[in-house]
């Protein structure tokens, strides 16, 4: 399906960030609108935007403020913390 959006030019500065490609920006806050409703799930997400890294995918509905771990998820990512939160005072104590 192919949409096409007229945007004010004095409305899109609001809207991207400079540099910023707007139809792949677009296209990431329809997807992650979509993820945050539970319409599709993150391996859809994924495969919409060509990403395999689930690093990368976090980090695209991340920006758009898409929050939905599962506790392992959110257990995992505080133990990469911690992690790294003690590898860091290791580093300063050396």
């Amino acid at each position: 399906m192919k949409i096409t959006v007229e945007i004010p030019d004095d409305f899109a500065p609001f809207l991207f960030d400079e540099g910023e490609d707007p139809t792949r920006s677009l296209f990431e806050n329809a997807v992650s609108e979509a993820y945050r409703h539970r319409r599709i799930n993150k391996e859809t997400v994924g495969e919409l935007l060509g990403l395999t890294d689930p690093h990368a995918i976090n980090a695209v509905i991340g920006k758009r403020e898409v929050y939905d771990l599962t506790l392992e998820e959110f257990q995992e990512d505080l133990a990469a913390l911690e992690e790294y939160k003690a590898l860091q005072a290791r580093k300063a104590a050396a």
